[in-house]
């Protein structure tokens, strides 16, 4: 990153971040989670500063937050465990095998 993207940053996202704070609040449920994503949508920006163009900047990082967003709900969304195959795999609630039982 050069001097010059790190000039870019200053004056296009550091002004920014007192709005992307309150965007992130109403993603969150927590103080705590919408710091996180804020410091997740400051990272991303920082990494593509060099690309962007200069305009519309709040628009930008509001794109970037919203799709940190959204990676952050694919990650902790539960998974769930009634795939197919999985009810061989586990043995039944009463089961009298003695391997089960170990």
């Amino acid at each position: 990153m050069s001097s010059s993207s790190s000039e870019r940053f200053a004056t296009y996202v550091v002004p920014s971040i007192p709005a992307l704070l309150r965007l992130a609040r109403t993603f969150t449920s927590s103080p705590a989670d919408a710091e996180d994503l804020v410091q997740e949508t400051l990272l991303r920006a920082f990494w593509a500063t060099d690309d962007f163009d200069g305009e519309h900047a709040r628009a930008w990082l509001y794109t970037i937050m919203r799709n940190a967003n959204i990676n952050r709900a694919r990650r902790i969304r539960p998974t769930t465990t009634d795939q197919p195959g999985d009810s061989e795999a586990l043995p039944e609630r009463g089961s009298s095998d003695p391997a089960v039982l170990v």
